[in-house]
């Protein structure tokens, strides 16, 4: 299929994606089927919905035949993306579907994770995992719940994770990852990025990062920097006001930082 419309391009990001191959007749129990692209020969009619395209219709044994360039994508790259989002909220399936986002914004169906293509942010938004990813200079307070993230570093990962296994607002017991670009010392790419030729040596060179991290937590936590096996390497000030919490990682020098009662 043309690569910028393969159904893998978007649906990962929706919903959980199986593979089925099938010799004349889908008869599996999905909520949507949707074609590989490929070709739209075979039944789908046992399917419980279904969206069914070809890439190229007339390899098809009841197609019509077309020539490449009529094809529709060539005017609208996300054609298929917004065809999904408009099926998917007439048929009422889980999740927020906004035609108009079409290629531009990734929603799964849990509405948890978003990826926005435009902003350059993905967001991971969970009872025990928050999470902001990308430009996030560019994006300015990042509010996730009862986390919010303010980062100046151009590109950075900020996650707050549970290590209790409670939710994040009332965990004793919290990991913040923070890491912005990374490689070895001596390390080189190539120009145009996509080769190693030069692998380079310990120690790992972080980007630090200039970033704060606000938590809503009914418990009161410590912050402390950790070294790669986990010690605590020195305690970090901690900003308590009514039942906020806010940590400045910028001097903590390491990427992992403990928030403990």
């Amino acid at each position: 299929t043309a690569d910028h419309y393969a159904p893998y391009r978007m649906l990962p990001f929706i919903s959980r994606v199986r593979n089925v191959y099938f010799d004349e007749a889908y008869q599996g129990d999905a909520d949507v089927v949707v074609s590989s692209g490929h070709s739209a020969f075979g039944d789908y009619t046992q399917a419980r919905r279904a969206i069914v395209f070809a890439d190229w219709p007339y390899t098809d044994e009841l197609a019509t035949e077309v020539a490449p360039d009529d094809a529709i994508a060539k005017d609208d790259p996300a054609w298929l993306h917004r065809l999904y989002l408009t099926e998917a909220d007439k048929c009422a399936l889980p999740g927020q579907y906004d035609p108009d986002e079409a290629g531009r914004v990734f929603r799964s169906d849990t509405g948890e994770l978003v990826l926005d293509r435009e902003a350059g942010l993905f967001t991971i938004n969970t009872p025990n995992v928050r999470a902001a990813i990308g430009m996030l200079a560019d994006a300015g307070t990042v509010a996730l719940g009862d986390v919010t993230v303010e980062c100046a570093t151009r590109f950075a990962s900020v996650i707050v994770s549970s290590l209790d296994g409670d939710p994040i607002g009332q965990s004793g017991r919290l990991l913040l990852t923070v890491v912005s670009r990374a490689e070895n010392t001596g390390q080189a790419l190539s120009i145009n990025g996509s080769a190693i030729p030069e692998r380079g040596r310990a120690p790992v060179l972080a980007e630090p990062v200039d970033c704060r991290v606000t938590l809503q937590s009914r418990v009161p936590l410590r912050a402390w920097s950790l070294g790669p096996t986990g010690v605590k390497l020195h305690e970090l000030p901690v900003k308590i006001e009514g039942g906020t919490l806010t940590v400045d990682v910028t001097g903590a020098r390491s990427p992992w930082i403990l928030l403990e009662g």
